[in-house]
């Protein structure tokens, strides 16, 4: 499959949109946003075949969704990479093509004993359909990197090596490139994202309507710095703001924050 550069940002940049807006949607939308998720995914070559290439589900996709109904319960995604994309993909599909609504009893294990329709979807894509997203977010930047993304970026960075506009972002230290199954060293990770917090009033204007989920994203990447808890969440956070940033293309924030995050 030929694939250029300037395609895969493209694809980045579309699937993030199109994500944000399921992760975010008013209960009355699920469906019509879910629909507007899965026809992203099975309408791109690539990321189809990624899906593809995960296998088939683990689980028996009828009888776990009327399990989770009938209990109450939550859904069995597996525990590695390929289960998850599988699992999840295959259940947001039976979930759409049988036309399964927020008020079903499936969403009612995840919301955290409240009754409320919102909070049934939001816990529900909160850790399950993320989970997919993640995924699928991972893999797309492990492209960028294979293709040379994040070294574009940095080249404008390191072409220039001068402040952005008299900010003054600097690269990071690589004693961060820890990997999060080890000890992240929580100290520097803290100070590289202070000096990237430092620049959110100007997100908006460098990456348009992807400035507020990169601020999102930072804001609850920094809580879970200074509690040094949930490793691999702050590996998917970490992930998920160099994606975005990297598809944003190449201007001189893009670079200073790709110097500065680490790849855990």
């Amino acid at each position: 499959m030929s694939f250029e550069i300037k395609d895969l940002k493209k694809l980045m940049y579309d699937f993030n949109r199109v994500s944000e807006r399921l992760m975010h949607t008013d209960f009355a939308d699920f469906m019509q946003n879910l629909s507007r998720f899965i026809s992203f995914i099975d309408d791109r070559a690539l990321i189809k075949k990624y899906i593809e290439d995960a296998g088939s589900p683990t689980i028996n996709i009828k009888d776990e969704i009327n399990e989770v109904s009938n209990n109450r319960g939550v859904f069995d995604v597996g525990d590695d990479e390929n289960s998850e994309v599988a699992n999840i993909y295959c259940i947001l599909h039976y979930i759409l093509d049988n036309n399964i609504n927020y008020h079903s009893l499936i969403f009612l294990g995840y919301s955290h004993g409240s009754t409320k329709w919102q909070d049934m979807i939001d816990g529900f894509n909160s850790r399950v359909t993320m989970l997919l997203i993640s995924n699928i977010e991972g893999y797309l930047t492990g492209l960028g990197y294979e293709m040379g993304l994040d070294q574009q970026a940095k080249n404008i960075y390191n072409n220039f090596n001068a402040p952005i506009n008299n900010m003054g972002i600097q690269q990071g230290d690589n004693n961060i490139m820890n990997n999060y199954n080890e000890s992240i060293d929580y100290d520097n990770l803290q100070s590289a994202l202070s000096e990237i917090v430092k620049y959110k009033s100007s997100f908006d204007s460098e990456f348009g309507s992807d400035g507020k989920i990169i601020s999102d994203k930072l804001d609850q990447l920094v809580e879970l710095v200074k509690k040094k808890e949930n490793p691999g969440l702050i590996k998917t956070l970490v992930d998920d703001i160099r994606g975005i940033v990297i598809a944003a293309g190449g201007n001189l924030l893009s670079a200073g924050i790709i110097g500065l995050l680490p790849q855990l």
